[in-house]
């Protein structure tokens, strides 16, 4: 993913690409990234051999509000492994004495972990989880959990006062939280894309949810499906993480929200979404159905996977409407002068939780939480569209304004959380 802290922080990255216009190499697919690396020194390009590839960009900004230089550290893919970063003036050498060295992810994580806590913002993509011999004689499973529709306030650890989270909250706790992150798009399919493959959506050019219709078609038409298929094509026309991690000998799965067409357009070794637009394909058609229908799917994949790595993309339609909650939930939420739909939303909020609390129990039962990054991130925000909402007289949505489908916090910013035992530093 790509993420900013603030509107002004993307200004301001676009400023520093001048760090970035000395450098002579780079690796060959230059459509994401800036090829090559220039720190203060203007030191390009150092290799590191290790098979990890994922972006983390953080701005800071010190106690006065000025914004300081990025913070920007990227291992590229598997054929052309390229750790890229620009440090800050007063940490250049340092830092990057510790990133070079056989524990510079985990000293690197401690250090930006402090830097964060209250001056930064953070969001990351994983892009390519492999054999890592710098850290591990063997790679980490990698379980992705992708909230649908949540506002970056609505959980027990972001000190919401009456949404029960006890799940997430205990993921917060036993990893690495990044409070300020920000997905780079408002809307789902977008924001997946980006996701699944670390690019910015003008770069793997989904920028919404169908194509732009011309009068009159509707999504049977024989001319709006192909429209369609074109934008599907487009992400296999770039890497994605389950085809890069395959390359590692990794299986994956794909469950939940998912618009590209069949999983294996995607990458993924197996998957429940077919994409079928004749049995009701669009984004994400039986995928859909983990979650709220239980978590056997998951549990069924994990046990054929034996000893090979595997990663998981569970991304399920919760809290996302339709807002219908067990009713033992809805209970809790239900209380004099509280809006009935805000209640229903405050209970999937925890229905959510729920079903992470049972991947997580999973793990730990079969002796996987050691062996498994658990990351966690929201695709975009939400605020609760209630009678009391200040909405404009042709609002016919069913969030607030400044949510979802806008460029406001309460659109794009996310918590993100990384758990690794032993590894991710807490």
């Amino acid at each position: 993913m790509r993420i900013s802290s603030s509107r002004r922080g993307i200004r301001e990255n676009r400023n520093a690409g001048a760090c970035f216009k000395n450098c002579k190499t780079g690796p060959p697919d230059h459509r994401s990234f800036p090829t090559g690396l220039c720190t203060p020194s203007n030191a390009c390009c150092t290799p590191w051999n290790i098979r990890l590839r994922f972006l983390v960009l953080i701005w800071t900004q010190d106690s006065g509000g000025a914004s300081v230089c990025p913070v920007i550290r990227r291992i590229k893919s598997l054929t052309h492994s390229k750790f890229e970063f620009t440090l800050t003036p007063d940490n250049t050498s340092e830092l990057a004495d510790k990133v070079l060295s056989r524990k510079g992810i985990v000293n690197s994580f401690a250090r930006l972990k402090e830097v964060n806590m209250k001056y930064a913002g953070i969001l990351f993509a994983i892009l390519m989880m492999a054999p890592i011999a710098t850290i591990s004689a063997a790679p980490p499973n990698i379980l992705l959990i992708i909230s649908d529709d949540q506002a970056w306030s609505d959980y027990g650890f972001m000190g919401h006062p009456e949404i029960r989270t006890p799940n997430l909250d205990r993921l917060a706790s036993e990893g690495l939280l990044f409070p300020y992150g920000y997905v780079p798009a408002s809307l789902c399919r977008p924001s997946l894309a980006t996701i699944i493959t670390g690019l910015f959506p003008h770069q793997h050019r989904i920028t919404g949810n169908d194509p732009a219709r011309p009068a009159g078609l509707n999504r049977k038409d024989p001319e709006y499906r192909k429209l369609n298929e074109q934008l599907i094509n487009r992400v296999v026309q770039v890497p994605t993480l389950p085809r890069l991690l395959a390359q590692a000998g990794f299986i994956s799965f794909q469950s939940g929200k998912w618009w590209e067409g069949h999983y294996r357009r995607g990458g993924f070794t197996h998957g429940m979404t077919h994409g079928n637009p004749d049995q009701s394909g669009r984004h994400g058609d039986e995928g859909l159905k983990i979650g709220r229908e239980g978590l056997q799917p998951i549990f069924d994949f994990i046990e054929q996977a034996e000893e090979k790595p595997f990663f998981i993309w569970y991304a399920p339609f919760l809290p996302h409407t339709p807002h219908t909650p067990p009713d033992r939930l809805l209970a809790k939420y239900m209380t004099a002068g509280r809006p009935v739909d805000l209640s229903r939303y405050y209970a999937m909020c925890e229905w959510f939780d729920e079903t992470v609390g049972g991947l997580l129990t999973y793990l730990d039962g079969h002796g996987l939480e050691q062996d498994t990054l658990v990351l966690f991130v929201t695709d975009n925000g939400w605020i609760q569209r209630t009678p009391k909402s200040v909405v404009p007289s042709a609002w016919n949505f069913r969030f607030e304004p400044k949510s979802k489908r806008s460029p406001n916090e309460g659109g794009i910013r996310t918590p993100i959380i990384l758990r690794w035992p032993g590894r991710v530093p807490v």
